[in-house]
């Protein structure tokens, strides 16, 4: 897995060994580089989870939606609850 680091304007971040915690926290993985003092590969195999979320005015309330996966390329999603103004007090 690879990360390269720009700031703002989109100019490459210059990492090091001794800056690289400033941007991440590196003490649950294993083996790791820096490439070209921009790239940092992470030699370890790596599981990244995520989830799609979807909050939206319905019925007088929120309704509040998740997706954690993918069939035929779509994503499904799961209603999580819905929040009436009145049940928030």
């Amino acid at each position: 897995m690879k990360f390269a680091f720009y700031d703002k304007t989109g100019g490459k971040i210059q990492i090091t060994v001794d800056n690289i915690q400033q941007y991440l926290d590196l003490s649950a993985v294993g083996s790791w580089e820096i490439d070209q003092s921009s790239t940092l590969i992470i030699n370890t195999p790596k599981y990244i989870g995520y989830q799609l979320g979807e909050l939206r005015e319905a019925d007088n309330g929120l309704s509040l939606k998740r997706a954690t996966k993918v069939i035929m390329n779509t994503w499904v999603f799961t209603d999580v609850g819905i929040f009436n103004e009145d049940s928030a007090h």
